[in-house]
């Protein structure tokens, strides 16, 4: 089974739909009761199957679309939220490497010191703590860099003062604990110098020496991220839309 199908029956599985299913266009509507309150439904598109998790509150606003020989667009999505008092949050892509991906050539940039990092350190924490601050809240928050909760997986680039300049970890995917979820913060004055493809192809190495599968996920706003994941080879097991009732 391919990286790919193995994520898309963990994701059929999880919905409680039949591994067949994500084989037809269909389109269901999915409460969940760990959204409730969020005003959030999120599309999810996982082979011919579009699939819309959403806030209970929502569900029979949404049941219209639903189809059984059908799947939804985004774009049908997109122009179904524009008629609404709703509104558009953001897509996400969840990438994984492909049967018989080659892995690129790892370039360390010049300055640029390749370490295996333990996360239970204080030295290094301290280190990641300040690439936090340098990158701000939000940025640590889309990699999904918790200081009270550091991935054991993590690899970094130390810069010539010995700083992390590019910083990658992953976690096992809540999903399927076979899959390791990357995050990965670089230093603003070192994007856009490869400093970032680096910490991620180095993770990704590490993960496939523990016979794992690498799992990356980024936002459609987050384009450089997204350059990152395709320059690497990545593929797209599954795209995401999220749309908000606003008020």
């Amino acid at each position: 089974m391919t990286p790919r199908d193995r994520f898309r029956r963990a994701l059929a599985h999880e919905l409680a739909v039949a591994p067949e299913a994500i084989d037809r266009p269909a389109t269901v509507v999915v409460p969940e009761d760990d959204r409730a309150g969020s005003g959030l439904a999120v599309a999810y598109a996982i082979g011919q199957l579009t699939a819309i998790r959403c806030d209970p509150a929502l569900a029979p606003a949404l049941a219209p679309l639903s189809a059984p020989d059908r799947a939804l667009s985004f774009e049908e999505l997109e122009a179904w939220t524009g008629d609404r008092d709703w509104s558009v949050v953001d897509g996400n892509d969840n990438h994984v490497l492909p049967a018989g991906w080659a892995a690129p050539t790892l370039t360390v940039p010049q300055d640029g010191t390749l370490v295996d990092l333990d996360t239970s350190d204080a030295t290094t924490q301290q280190l990641i703590a300040d690439l936090v601050e340098a990158t701000g809240d939000d940025d640590a928050e889309e990699a999904e860099v918790d200081l009270e909760d550091l991935d054991a997986l993590a690899v970094a680039l130390l810069d010539g003062d010995g700083a992390i300049a590019a910083f990658a970890s992953a976690r096992p995917w809540d999903v399927d604990e076979t899959f390791d979820d990357i995050g990965v913060l670089v230093h603003p004055d070192r994007r856009r110098g490869g400093w970032g493809t680096a910490a991620v192809l180095a993770l990704v190495a590490r993960s496939l020496e523990l016979d794992r599968h690498p799992l990356y996920r980024c936002n459609w706003t987050v384009t450089g991220s997204k350059r990152l994941a395709v320059g690497l080879g990545f593929e797209v097991a599954c795209r995401l839309l999220a749309v908000a009732a606003d008020g």
